[in-house]
């Protein structure tokens, strides 16, 4: 929790909170749906006013998958849209998928992020834990039926 706060004026800010879990610094995108596989890092940069989004492709579900640099006990996600003054590829339903090798995938969470389009803020789901160093997010459906999903930041949330 933070504020700022004025001497001169004795005039304080209200109060800011932010949530850290694990540092993004090992995490790697190892695949995309479509789109630029370099541009998809801004995604794990730590930094939600940056994005990235796929190409529109209606051949397959869009889709990232990242390596978390090592297993964590895992509990929910973080998904940012697009932070852009015109937004595009809002991502209103979701799967979300974990896995300890790549091979096996075990759905651990979908559904929809109520009202994002009128919401555009930090999205956080919590599912039941599991141990995992691999994660899938895919766009099961975007924002005006189009073709395309953007991630302005993507995280995980973590149990000990």
């Amino acid at each position: 929790k933070a504020i700022c706060f004025d001497p001169s004026t004795k005039k304080a800010s209200e109060i800011a909170t932010r949530m850290f879990d694990i540092s993004k610094q090992n995490w790697k995108i190892l695949q995309v749906s479509s789109g630029d596989i370099d541009k998809a890092n801004n995604i794990i940069d730590g930094d939600f006013r940056s994005w990235w989004t796929t190409a529109e492709d209606q051949s397959k579900p869009q889709e990232v998958v990242i390596d978390l640099g090592g297993a964590f006990n895992l509990s929910g996600f973080t998904y940012w849209p697009m932070q852009e003054r015109w937004v595009s590829g809002v991502i209103t339903h979701y799967e979300f998928f974990v896995s300890l090798n790549l091979q096996h995938w075990e759905k651990v969470s979908e559904g929809e992020f109520g009202n994002i389009w009128n919401n555009l803020v930090e999205q956080k789901i919590n599912f039941d834990p599991i141990k995992g160093r691999y994660i899938k997010l895919r766009a099961a459906k975007i924002h005006g039926g189009g073709f395309n999903a953007s991630i302005g930041e993507i995280g995980v949330i973590t149990t000990k």
